[in-house]
């Protein structure tokens, strides 16, 4: 439904107040924090960010403009543009040449910054685990979880000191190296959802 027209929209710079409700969305799937960054949430979901899917959505309607000759634009050439705030569908737009989901994965793959070698179009590893899991496993993943050093910085926590139990300051990367926890996990173990990331996501499930 967020890219219902997309073409005739997608580079209007009122777009971007559809995406707050899809980030939103984001979090609630996969349990991330407001704080997370939102180039974190998508590979976490298996969803392109909603600029690149509208794009890849208006180059496709434009490639048919260009090659169906039903098409109500079929040959039709722009008028030259008078004010620079206009930006219509045949200058904004390019005829897409690769399939949708090879163009929205290549995009995203330029677009993003993080860590990820290979993104998918496809729920991350881990999305079978009851959902208190999940999300403290995704909170791990991208280092942005409701320890108590966060928690006293956002002002949620009052009280000043931000020990863990173990005595250490609790922070994300405490997290991983507390000597509570039962096993040893790192930041490879949390991608690969291995039985030691699983652990330790069950472990703080209470607490990340």
């Amino acid at each position: 439904m967020a890219e219902y027209a997309a073409p005739v929209w997608f580079s209007s710079p009122h777009a971007k107040h559809v995406d707050i409700a899809i980030n939103e969305t984001g979090r609630i799937i996969s349990g991330c924090l407001q704080p997370t960054r939102v180039s974190e949430i998508y590979p976490i979901i298996g969803i392109a960010p909603p600029n690149i899917r509208r794009k890849i959505v208006a180059n496709t309607e434009r490639r048919k403009q260009e090659m169906d000759p039903r098409h109500s634009l079929f040959g039709h050439k722009p008028p030259e543009a008078r004010l620079k705030s206009r930006k219509s569908f045949l200058r904004t737009t390019s005829p897409l040449k690769l399939p949708p989901d090879r163009a929205r994965k290549d995009l995203w793959q330029t677009q993003y910054s993080g860590d990820r070698v290979d993104l998918s179009e496809s729920l991350g590893p881990g999305h079978q685990l009851p959902y208190l899991t999940w999300k403290t496993l995704n909170r791990l993943r991208v280092g942005v979880t409701r320890c108590k050093n966060n928690m006293h910085r956002w002002g949620i926590r009052t009280e000043e000191d931000v020990s863990c139990d173990c005595g250490e300051i609790q922070t994300d990367e405490h997290l991983l190296n507390c000597r509570n926890m039962p096993v040893r996990c790192d930041a490879e173990d949390l991608m690969m959802v291995t039985d030691n990331a699983v652990a330790a996501a069950v472990f703080w499930s209470g607490v990340a």
